[in-house]
């Protein structure tokens, strides 16, 4: 039967330890004791059965040699933002080769942490400032951000009376974009603004605008 590979304990961190948010960046630390050269890259994995969210890569992994406390480890990095809520559980390895013992090594560490939704929406309109002559109409492009919220979970308000055209959904980005149709009533200077609030949690952001009518 083919021997047991030799497992040394990595320490894993993360940064920040607490109130972890959907959308925001984690960086993740390692440290491997040093048993030898590098035989494949360090690697980070999400399993389904203990992670909410299994696709998500983390990016800019990167691994160096260091002088710890009298020792030589391997110190990791590399950063994770995840998209949903919930608990996250990654796996930590790092193969490594004894060249005089001829033997292979294996690094591996795992942390566990929690991730809550983001309450913070971000708004903004399109275009910020614009001149338009009495009688005409002008459209506008409400588009907002809320990482982690029901979209069915959000409202919508204006300061002055407007139209809806289109409303679309970036998945990718998580990002909606809301084609707004206004009409001056009188010859002045317009402060437009437009509201998005979370119904659930009351949380709202405000865009403005300011439209010149001549």
């Amino acid at each position: 039967m083919p021997g047991t590979v030799p497992v040394v304990d990595s320490e894993f961190f993360i940064y920040p330890e607490q109130t972890l948010k959907v959308g925001e960046k984690i960086k993740f630390t390692v440290h491997t004791p040093y048993k030898g050269m590098i035989r494949e890259e360090a690697k980070f994995l999400f399993f389904s059965f203990n992670s909410v969210d299994s696709t998500q890569k983390v990016e800019k992994v990167r691994t160096t040699l260091d002088r710890k406390k009298g020792m030589y480890v391997y110190v990791t990095t590399g950063y994770f933002t995840p998209r949903k809520e919930g608990t996250y559980t990654p796996f930590f390895f790092l193969e490594m080769y004894d060249k005089e013992k001829d033997e292979e090594i294996s690094g591996s560490g795992v942390v566990k942490f929690d991730v809550i939704a983001n309450p913070k929406i971000e708004a903004s309109l399109s275009p910020e400032t614009a001149t338009i002559k009495f009688g005409d109409e002008i459209y506008l492009l409400l588009t907002y951000q809320a990482t982690g919220m029901d979209s069915a979970k959000f409202s919508r308000e204006y300061n002055y009376a407007v139209a809806e055209i289109t409303e679309e959904y970036d998945e990718e980005n998580k990002t909606y974009k809301v084609l707004l149709k206004f009409k001056p009533e009188q010859k002045k200077t317009h402060k437009f603004e437009a509201t998005v609030k979370n119904i659930e949690t009351d949380t709202k952001a405000t865009a403005k605008t300011t439209i010149y009518v001549k």
